[in-house]
């Protein structure tokens, strides 16, 4: 969306915010759990006391139990008290039961993105109620460039490291960028450290962990690191991790990747053995990624809307300390070409991260600009509601 008054688009949001005064996590659910965790963390941490937060559901086993510690309420109570207490709810169900739940809400004219919010939605607008409530200044989480290493050659690698651009940052603007990011906000929820591989990333890793840990340990959750399975972290990334707030997500490739199948295991091992919190993750298919080489003919209005539906479904968040000029990309497309280069970069395609106001950043991140769009988004199928996107097996190698 263009631009109309940067800086205060949210403004009538902003009002609403500051009377909130309770939380509604519709569905207990299993992705209920990760949203309601870090919220419940940014309030303790915070030290705010005056939200309620409860879980809705139909079911009554449900209500009578209680869920993560939580009261849980039926549907018909929220939509009597919602008004009363200025409530947002977060939508907590599968996507694809969201539209007939707007439906239902629509009759008793609950607003998407107004009252009622995606689980994705509501990690982004978080940062606009918490500022706009108690100008607390907070990103649920931030990507900070690292590096790029990867020793695999995925053909539909999200982030195109088949493209064979191997590049680490310098460790004195690494640490810049880290004392920038949490001079600008109070808190932030997850810390990743890309946009290669999690154990790929030598000294400027090991750095950032430690750095971020030793110096700001009170003003975010926790780092993650996402790893392919194939990569034993060195003794001294073990040590370090050991010492760290950190999760470690380990890709399951076993299906189509030799290595994996002989290391994924002993990795994930190792990792139980010193400590180390991890989750496994197994992905039925990827994406088909044609960024760069796809192509999109269509006019402004409609090239808007693309953008605002996909920056709005695509669960993005800030990335920083990726090309020059300290910008801040809102899309992981546009900030790939930093250094990919693809195409030409324009000035509305990221933010000036330190001298921007927060509220624009936040704008920006939500899908405002001056142009209505980014450059990316020319080259971009998009990841929203609606958009067709072909299927491929997950981690298939390029022969070499």
């Amino acid at each position: 969306m263009k631009w109309k008054n940067q800086g205060h688009e949210f403004d009538e949001l902003c009002k609403y915010m500051k009377e909130t005064s309770k939380l509604y996590f519709y569905g207990c659910t299993d992705a209920a759990k990760s949203i309601f965790k870090q919220t419940e963390w940014i309030l303790r941490v915070s030290d705010i006391d005056d939200i309620d937060i409860v879980f809705v559901d139909r079911d009554i086993e449900k209500q009578n139990a209680g869920f993560c510690g939580r009261q849980v309420i039926s549907p018909e109570k929220l939509f009597n008290e919602l008004p009363s207490k200025n409530g947002l709810v977060i939508l907590c169900t599968s996507e694809k039961s969201i539209p007939s739940i707007e439906n239902e809400f629509a009759k008793k004219n609950i607003q998407r993105r107004i009252q009622a919010y995606s689980m994705y939605e509501f990690y982004r607008y978080l940062s606009i109620f918490l500022y706009s409530k108690y100008n607390i200044k907070y990103f649920h989480a931030v990507d900070i460039f690292v590096h790029t290493n990867c020793n695999l050659n995925c053909k539909d690698c999200f982030i195109q490291t088949f493209r064979g651009v191997r590049i680490s940052a310098d460790i004195d603007k690494l640490k810049r960028t880290i004392d920038e990011l949490f001079e600008k906000v109070d808190f932030v929820g997850i810390v990743f450290l890309g946009i290669g591989d999690g154990f790929a990333g030598g000294k400027p890793m090991e750095f950032a962990i430690e750095y971020i840990n030793n110096k700001y340990s009170d003003k975010f959750m926790t780092i993650e690191l996402v790893t392919n399975g194939t990569i034993f972290p060195s003794k001294s990334l073990i040590d370090i991790m050991k010492k760290a707030k950190i999760d470690i997500v380990l890709d399951d490739y076993r299906e189509n990747v030799e290595l994996a199948q002989k290391n994924f295991e002993q990795i994930g091992n190792v990792l139980k053995e010193n400590g180390i919190k991890m989750a496994e993750l197994r992905r039925d298919y990827w994406y088909q990624s044609d960024f760069g080489d796809f192509n999109i003919d269509k006019s402004d209005v409609e090239m808007s809307k693309r953008y605002y539906l996909c920056v709005n479904g695509a669960k993005g968040f800030p990335f920083i300390g990726y090309g020059n000029k300290n910008k801040m990309y809102s899309c992981v497309m546009q900030t790939i070409n930093s250094y990919l280069k693809l195409f030409d970069e324009q000035e509305q395609d990221g933010m000036d991260f330190k001298n921007s106001d927060f509220l624009t950043l936040n704008e920006f991140l939500l899908g405002f600009s001056s142009s209505g769009y980014l450059s990316a988004c020319k080259k971009c199928a998009g990841m929203f509601e609606g958009v067709e996107l072909n299927h491929v097996p997950v981690a298939v190698q390029i022969e070499k």
